[in-house]
C-alpha cells in the first residue's frame, strides 16, 4: 500500500480485519470516519518510520 492509495480487496471483509491486517504490518490508524450519507469509511493509516 502506498499513500493515497485506495485498497479495494477489503470490500468482501469485515473492517477489523482490515485494521488488523494493517496493524500486522506495522501501519496505525490514526482516523476514522463515517459518512452515514453515502455509508462510506475512511480510515487513515500512519505507516512506520525506517
Amino acid at each position: 500500500m502506498s499513500n493515497s492509495q485506495e485498497w479495494r480487496q477489503w470490500k468482501d471483509r469485515k473492517l477489523y480485519e482490515l485494521v488488523n491486517h494493517f496493524g500486522d504490518e506495522e501501519y496505525e490508524l490514526v482516523s476514522f470516519s463515517h459518512h452515514s450519507k453515502s455509508d462510506n469509511n475512511y480510515l487513515i493509516f500512519k505507516c512506520p518510520k525506517i
